[in-house]
């Protein structure tokens, strides 16, 4: 057989074989597709026909309509298509047994502490409905979702977590916020979810990716 020939057949296997790699990792792409698409879609939908039922909703009522929207759209939703797909547990997208420790107890005292002097120039009705209930809903909605779940599948399919978490946080940066400017996106969501994606990628414990999305969301709030 000659070279010619043998380059032929060795560039033929190598083709086949990345087709079938292609073939066999379909199911995880269209299962990144379907809960990217559909955890917005359904989120919206649910928004959508909370404030329609409730003409002149409060901004209470509205606050609530959108933490239940972000738990059927974000979290519900995306559990149901791993528990129908996969074999996992809650362990291997980031949800951990919290354990007491000095390291918890200090991380709960730094958190108290920078929520205080974020929240100082709010009143107290403020602070209960904007900064608590909206900012933390949002925060463990989103890195569920995306920290979460859609890094879990993007890991199925490129067998790399570095690269799993850098693609899951695009997606979270110029996907989930497409709404907003390309400008807006770069200066103030890609930088911190570099950081996100870098403590996730450490240490795959969603608590400490929430908490950090949660006071950078109370201080975009409070300042921005």
């Amino acid at each position: 057989m000659t070279t010619s020939n043998k380059n032929k057949l060795n560039n033929g296997a190598i083709l086949k074989n990345f087709k079938s790699q292609i073939i066999e990792k379909q199911s995880e792409i269209v299962d990144i597709m379907t809960v990217v698409i559909g955890s917005m879609s359904i989120m919206g939908v649910c928004l959508v026909l909370l404030l329609t039922l409730a003409k002149n909703a409060s901004d209470a009522n509205i606050i609530i309509f959108s933490a239940f929207s972000l738990l059927i759209g974000f979290i519900i939703f995306p559990i149901c298509i791993l528990k129908k797909r996969y074999n996992f547990n809650f362990s291997e997208i980031g949800v951990k047994k919290t354990k007491l420790d000095f390291l918890l107890i200090l991380k709960i005292v730094i958190t108290i502490t920078i929520f205080f002097l974020l929240t100082k120039r709010y009143d107290n009705n403020e602070i209960l409905k904007l900064v608590i209930l909206q900012n933390i809903s949002v925060a463990i909605a989103e890195e569920f979702l995306y920290r979460g779940v859609v890094t879990y599948l993007l890991e199925k399919i490129v067998n790399k977590r570095s690269l799993a978490h850098i693609i899951s946080g695009l997606i979270f940066v110029f996907v989930l916020h497409s709404g907003e400017s390309l400008l807006e996106n770069m200066i103030y969501r890609l930088p911190i979810t570099v950081l996100l994606c870098a403590i996730y990628y450490k240490l795959k414990d969603l608590k400490d990716t929430i908490v950090i999305h949660w006071l950078y969301n109370v201080f975009a709030s409070s300042f921005v």
